[in-house]
């Protein structure tokens, strides 16, 4: 009997000394990622053509310009910018109806082509921005669709842009007049 007492108490022994060895400790670590794909806006178009048109005229865009942002997955906030413009002759852009030697050019996002009393006086673009372009926030450049927090996911990712151009009273250059526009994506939370 006594051996068998010393044995369980060697064996005992041997089980503690085996389970401090091998005793319960623990250790963690912290995992982190940053999810920070690049702006990205694409505009589908390279050009539109608005055709010979008669001094003093308005006309509509007959068709959408598709603004894509195709960051894969950031939201983004859309600029307007026109203050790149050039043009062969000394016509100059202007936010009211022009006169001899100006144009207006306004701008809209909506998902339809709008009707030209759809535009109004926040949608005029303009130079004085100096390349950082103008918000096309709710109140500006907004029909239906706006460029604030433009979603980066499929399906609502995109948004039609339509133009609304303003000839001038009078013209000494009859050749065929270009402007840039430019649509620059920006953090969500710009405005």
């Amino acid at each position: 009997m006594r051996r068998i007492i010393g044995l369980l108490m060697s064996l005992l022994f041997v089980v503690g000394v085996v389970g401090l060895m091998y005793g319960a400790d623990n250790d963690s670590i912290t995992l982190k990622v940053t999810c920070a794909p690049a702006l990205n806006v694409e505009i589908t178009e390279t050009e539109y053509d608005f055709g010979s048109l008669a001094n003093n005229f308005a006309t509509v865009s007959t068709y959408a310009i598709t603004v894509t942002n195709n960051s894969g997955g950031r939201t983004e906030d859309y600029r307007i910018d026109s203050s790149t413009y050039t043009t062969p002759g000394n016509w100059q852009i202007v936010e009211a109806d022009p006169v001899d030697e100006q144009f207006a050019l306004q701008a809209m996002l909506n998902t339809t082509q709008p009707e030209h009393v759809d535009f109004v006086a926040g949608d005029y673009l303009d130079t004085t921005a100096g390349g950082n372009g103008q918000d096309m926030d709710s109140t500006d450049f907004a029909g239906d669709e706006d460029g604030d927090d433009v979603s980066g996911s499929g399906g609502s990712n995109t948004r039609s842009l339509w133009f609304r151009l303003q000839t001038p009273d009078s013209a000494a250059d009859t050749n065929e007049q270009s402007f840039t526009v430019t649509i620059t994506a920006w953090d969500a939370g710009t405005f």
